[in-house]
């Protein structure tokens, strides 16, 4: 089921190094492999409507996480910044509960990458900001997407923020690939 996963990693990595970032290639080839996975899922929720669905994946997400905090405000990260989503390395997710449902769902999945990836790298601490960030939001993207949540314009603008390169993307394939499946088939 997840076999092209790896298939579509290579197509947003070889999008993510061009200047323009364009991933409208790589939306319809996800689309294209996903299309029958995706066709059995609306099958089974033709009744409800999109937002619910993501809803109740969320919530189903959120029952299976043992230390998920929430709160009415940004989170402040310090020097004036703010994030919408935060995974400390004691286990712990916190999330900015005043987002819309896709958007609050994309920034879920971000910090479970971050969470699964620290449980599966004894290097996890020794990388740079700029390198957990790109696994993180690179996973994103690709679990977003097979959902059919479109986080093109911010999972660019948020890999770019890194000054992330192809180095970069060549070297961390392998693992959001494998943290994407992680993730999917933890929800299926």
């Amino acid at each position: 089921m997840y076999t092209n996963m790896k298939n579509s990693f290579k197509d947003l990595s070889n999008q993510l190094v061009k200047e323009e970032f364009n991933f409208q290639g790589i939306i319809k080839y996800l689309k294209w492999e996903f299309s029958n996975i995706i066709q059995c899922i609306k099958d089974t929720l033709t009744y409800q409507s999109r937002k619910r669905k993501i809803s109740r994946i969320t919530r189903e997400i959120e029952d299976m996480l043992w230390d998920l905090r929430k709160t009415d405000e940004r989170i402040v990260m310090g020097k004036g910044k703010r994030a919408n989503g935060l995974f400390n390395t004691n286990g712990t997710i916190t999330m900015y509960t005043g987002l819309k449902y896709d958007h609050y769902f994309q920034v879920l999945i971000h910090e479970i990458a971050h969470m699964m990836h620290f449980s599966m790298d004894d290097n996890y601490k020794d990388l740079s900001c700029a390198e957990l960030e790109l696994i993180a939001e690179a996973t994103s993207f690709v679990v977003c997407d097979f959902y059919g949540i479109s986080n093109k314009k911010s999972s660019v603008s948020y890999i770019k923020h890194y000054d992330v390169n192809e180095a970069m993307i060549k070297k961390y394939e392998s693992i959001i690939i494998h943290i994407s499946k992680e993730i999917a088939q933890a929800i299926n």
